[in-house]
């Protein structure tokens, strides 16, 4: 079994959707998935249907929206400010410092 993983295109946060570079980005994926791909599976997230769209139009086909697939409204403390911030907002090397991270009940 192969799992293929891909992350929105150029979102626009504000609308819950993508830009114009992003629907472009959205378009080329199309294009580039050129295998036989059994099923597919998708945020409730504007951002992320707009960019599986073309592709499962291409396919003939419907992806599974599962909630859990959404991005996580979790935070981290950040050790030089003690502010919460948004943990895609940092390097891995951020992570990689704490063991904290590593188990889920610090989350």
């Amino acid at each position: 079994m192969r799992i293929l993983i891909i992350r929105h295109g150029d979102p626009d946060y504000e609308h819950d959707s993508l830009t114009e570079k992003g629907l472009r980005e959205a378009n080329l994926l199309k294009k580039r998935l050129c295998e036989k791909i059994d099923a597919f599976y998708c945020s409730p997230l504007g951002r992320a249907r707009k960019t599986a769209e073309p592709t499962l139009k291409a396919f003939g086909k419907e992806a599974v929206i599962c909630d859990w697939l959404r991005e996580f409204d979790g935070y981290v403390q950040n050790p030089q400010t003690g502010e919460r911030e948004r943990p895609w907002d940092r390097y891995p090397s951020f992570f990689i410092g704490g063991a904290s991270y590593f188990e889920k009940a610090h989350w």
